[in-house]
């Protein structure tokens, strides 16, 4: 039995029963762009994350700032932003951070410091109103270790957990994660799905081990299922959604 033919045995119990189901956004729902503002849901995807959201409970995990899902997909779905640091559950914003307020402060700081020191062409960065990101995708490579040693300094010196991703690096809150704040939200007898594409959907699958998970891309995973790309996962979703 190949390894989509075990996913569609499995899938079928979430056609059957109300679940709750976690998915990532950049590169498990739409295809990971040099330029994140343009990644903007196409209406097949809106279409059938609104026929989901009709019979299960959804959410969208994501690493993006409340503004920025907000602006892809509005605000009738939970969304989970930030990496768990803030949600909008049921329409009402919920804080998973204690003192978020204060690292947004501490984020502002830091960007406006960057901005002032690092002149280097190319380099993007983006305050997250709780979240710094720098993106690298059209940094000359000989320039990147100036941002990178600048990075590190900074992450140490406030003690933030450094992030390695696709063409950036992120600025985290320590001990905040997908999957902690997806443990918050489970509900106990609901089956659940956890599907996403980089390592910081790794906790999501590590940290809720009994859930269908479903890592989207090649790799070494700790998910139970893996697929090639978005668009094999939405073959899924669209299984789930309406059947074969």
């Amino acid at each position: 039995m190949s390894e989509m033919q075990e996913i569609d045995g499995t899938v079928e119990r979430f056609k059957e029963k109300r679940s709750q189901i976690f998915l990532d956004y950049d590169g498990t729902l739409v295809p990971i762009r040099i330029n994140p503002e343009e990644c903007y849901p196409d209406k097949n995807l809106l279409q059938l994350l609104e026929k989901i959201s009709a019979s299960h409970e959804l959410y969208i995990v994501t690493g993006r700032s409340m503004e920025d899902i907000t602006e892809f997909l509005g605000t009738d779905l939970n969304v989970v932003a930030l990496h768990g640091a803030i949600g909008r559950i049921g329409g009402k914003v919920v804080e998973f951070v204690p003192e978020l307020d204060r690292y947004r402060r501490l984020f502002k700081k830091i960007e406006l410091d960057l901005r002032d020191k690092l002149k280097v062409p190319g380099l993007r960065i983006y305050e997250k109103d709780g979240g710094l990101v720098l993106h690298l995708g059209l940094v000359d490579p000989a320039y990147r270790s100036i941002i990178l040693n600048e990075y590190d300094y900074l992450c140490r010196e406030y003690g933030l957990e450094k992030y390695y991703g696709i063409n950036i690096v992120e600025f985290r809150i320590r001990g905040v994660n997908k999957g902690r704040t997806i443990t918050k939200l489970r509900k106990k007898g609901m089956q659940a799905l956890i599907a996403g594409d980089e390592d910081t959907d790794e906790d999501s699958f590590l940290f809720n081990a009994d859930a269908l998970t479903i890592r989207i891309g090649n790799g070494k995973t700790n998910a139970k299922y893996s697929v090639p790309d978005y668009m094999e996962f939405r073959k899924i979703l669209h299984e789930i959604a309406y059947g074969r």
